[in-house]
């Protein structure tokens, strides 16, 4: 600690009590002003806590502003570029991956259904090739992953080939 802190630490009785120097809000007040910043009622705030009943000048709100748009463009990003987790097709299965994998079984059941009325072409054959699996995902998980794990990986490896079923159905 050095000297001048000894000595305030020492008066600071003396300086809590004192008056300040005529002028001194006045002055005061312009520093304050040509940071950007003004007092709502025009008086210097005499508690000591710094900035209490500041308002902020234009160049204030406009830095604001623009913090909170770049904030805004942030949280947009996340949202909008965050992974699909199967594209909607697990929408109210939550994370238990044993939904997530009757969901997709659903899904497939459904896709075969609505491609069995065309006996032009092996829609069903080329659709068990897309879908059939000799272990399913679900089966080779490893156990230490947590269920919403799980979930996630299930969702994105089964959302592949259920984008992939939708595209066949739109091409039949």
């Amino acid at each position: 600690m050095n000297e001048l802190e000894k000595y305030i630490r020492a008066h600071a009785a003396e300086f809590d009590a004192a008056e300040v120097p005529q002028g001194h809000e006045e002055r005061f007040l312009a520093a304050v002003e040509d940071l950007g910043c003004a007092r709502n009622d025009g008086v210097a705030a005499k508690s000591g806590a710094a900035g209490e009943g500041m308002a902020f000048g234009a160049a204030g709100w406009g830095a604001w502003a623009v913090l909170a748009g770049a904030v805004a463009v942030l949280l947009a990003a996340v949202v909008l570029l965050r992974p699909a987790e199967g594209r909607g097709f697990f929408f109210g299965v939550g994370n238990d991956p044993q939904k997530v994998y009757l969901a997709y079984l659903d899904r497939v059941e459904d896709a075969r259904l609505a491609l069995a009325d065309n006996e032009d072409y092996n829609w069903e054959g080329i659709l068990r090739g897309m879908t059939e699996e000799a272990v399913p995902l679900i089966e080779q998980l490893p156990e230490e992953l947590s269920g919403r794990q799980q979930a996630r990986i299930l969702k994105q490896y089964y959302g592949e080939i259920l984008a992939g079923v939708e595209k066949l159905k739109k091409g039949k």
